[in-house]
């Protein structure tokens, strides 16, 4: 076999055994969570169900888990959601995946009779929707089948009389929902940050932190640094006003004896790389001492806050998608930090405060921390 042949087959088997690996670590954390529940071991039951859930989103059995453990130790909140997502799972082999379903309906009921009140209208809409399709169908009105499977799958998606008489699948749902890869819609005005994902620069970053045209992760750096990323594009400033929106997560150290604080960053930098000049907004996540920032780069390239309004703990969780907004209107106008549609800090920056500049995030003492589908307005919103 010639050498070009042999790397091609070496580099096949190595895919293939990578692929088995990783199915492999999902069935092991699966049947792991199934014991811990069976135990009564719920947090146990919850990692190892987010453990299945990190590399296999749609996994039906994993989220009606992960729901039930959530009610098992009283997190009702926690639980009704995970029920409505292994419901609203990708529905893998309809006999098997309508059981799952079956028992994630029962636990909504349990929890909110009136959104399985509301399940159960939807499904009689999709219901109704099939059969007019099948009588299109008959009179080969296409175009009409066509368009009652689209309005039948965007009513009730997962419901399996339209996953049996569309013959669609329901990840691309899911694929709706955030979990698969399709874009969300674009605000208007908006242009989005990551369409060219080799624009952001690294800086600092820890082993395992990745970007593509959806999110950003950074992981933290062995040494303790500030792990970045920069998007060096000179037409993808601020501007001299603008908006900037994002949605960012965080996951906590996993060993911290000294009770360091997260820091959630946006900076805001004259140059493409940081330096003492650099401006921006830091979000302190955990209480005691949550809060939201206005801050600037010192000299010896420390971050020191010029202004900062407390936060509700409740209000950002670790592992759990905020969505953050921050507005500026020129010179001498209020700077408008929102977090989930809420202000939670207004500053005037002063006039040696100019903020058209290149956009960068950062994370403080976190494992890892997501940015997801930044965009910016860079027309002067109010």
């Amino acid at each position: 076999m010639s050498t070009p042949c042999r790397s091609v087959a070496l580099s096949l088997i190595l895919l293939l055994a990578g692929a088995a690996l990783h199915a492999q670590t999902a069935q092991e954390n699966l049947a792991a969570a199934r014991k811990a529940l069976k135990a009564r071991e719920w947090d146990e039951a919850v990692l190892s169900a987010k453990a299945v859930l990190s590399s296999d989103p749609g996994n039906q059995e994993a989220h009606f888990i992960l729901s039930e453990a959530y009610a098992g130790d009283g997190q009702d909140d926690e639980a009704l959601l995970a029920a409505i997502d292994a419901y609203d799972a990708p529905r893998r082999g309809l006999r098997a995946a309508s059981g799952w379903a079956g028992k994630a309906r029962k636990r909504i009921k349990s929890l909110s009779p009136t959104l399985d009140e509301f399940l159960g209208l939807r499904g009689d809409a999709a219901g109704a929707l099939m059969k007019q399709r099948k009588s299109a169908d008959k009179a080969k009105r296409q175009y009409d089948v066509e368009w009652i499977e689209m309005v039948a799958f965007r009513v009730a998606p997962t419901e399996d009389v339209v996953l049996k008489d569309t013959g669609r699948r329901s990840e691309e749902y899911w694929r709706l929902r955030g979990h698969g890869g399709s874009k969300p819609k674009l605000e208007s005005g908006y242009v989005r940050l990551l369409e060219e994902p080799k624009s952001w620069v690294f800086i600092d970053e820890g082993p395992g932190s990745k970007k593509d045209e959806q999110q950003i992760v950074l992981c933290r750096h062995p040494k303790g640094y500030i792990p970045m990323v920069v998007l060096d594009k000179d037409d993808l400033r601020t501007g001299e006003r603008f908006a900037l929106r994002y949605s960012v997560k965080w996951t906590p150290l996993k060993e911290n004896p000294n009770g360091y604080k997260p820091r959630l960053y946006c900076f805001f930098l004259p140059k493409s790389r940081p330096g003492p000049t650099d401006k921006g907004v830091s979000i302190t996540p955990t209480d005691p001492g949550a809060k939201v920032s206005f801050i600037h780069g010192e000299e010896d390239h420390s971050l020191r806050p010029t202004a900062e309004e407390k936060l509700k703990f409740e209000l950002v969780k670790p592992d759990q998608w905020i969505d953050v907004e921050i507005r500026w209107a020129g010179k001498g106008s209020v700077l408008k930090v929102l977090i989930d549609d809420d202000v939670k800090l207004t500053t005037t920056p002063n006039e040696h405060d100019p903020l058209n500049m290149y956009i960068g995030f950062g994370f403080g003492d976190v494992e890892e921390g997501v940015i997801r589908n930044p965009r910016l307005n860079a027309r002067r919103p109010k």
